[in-house]
């Protein structure tokens, strides 16, 4: 099993799917993917090496793509994503790409629940890297001074959130 070379991502620049198309950046993969508006989020990918394009539009989405990644608000007849299907290139929602890059690591701990996720997976983290623990993490909110992602060392320890 290996991750992809060219990744594109639909809804690139939402909480969810940034954290996640950053951290294939960070492997080596190639991230071209759009967004209805630019945000913060979409200038640091672009900056770390993503190719993103503003809306939606069959062009946007590179033909040699081996895998499209989609936020859940994007709906089924979104422009890339039917050229996706027919060229046969697979998709899958954000929450079936983060278990399937979940794979690739040996433990997971993954919070879950209707209050504090996100401030429990920052604690579990920051816990983690104050015991010199180099865990894989990603965050649902802004951290103020920090990161809201890592590859960690990429095949131990990863901390998330479950929806």
């Amino acid at each position: 099993m290996r991750l992809p070379e060219l990744i594109h991502f639909i809804g690139i620049g939402g909480a969810g799917m940034a954290p996640l198309a950053g951290m294939v950046l960070v492997r080596g993969v190639r991230v071209t993917g759009s967004d209805l508006v630019l945000n913060e989020k979409c200038r640091e990918l672009v900056q770390a090496g993503a190719e993103i394009f503003a809306g939606h539009r069959r062009e946007n989405l590179p033909e040699d793509a081996e895998l499209v990644v989609f936020s859940s608000a994007v709906p089924e007849d979104n422009p890339e994503r039917r050229k996706a299907a027919e060229l046969g290139i697979p998709a899958m929602r954000r929450g079936e790409f983060l278990a399937f890059y979940l794979s690739f690591y040996r433990r997971v701990a993954a919070v879950s629940g209707s209050h504090g996720k996100s401030s429990v997976t920052a604690m579990l983290a920051h816990i983690l890297t104050g015991c010199g623990i180099e865990a894989g993490f990603m965050i649902g909110a802004a951290v103020s001074g920090n990161p809201s992602a890592s590859v960690g060392r990429g095949d131990d320890i990863f901390v998330t959130e479950a929806d």
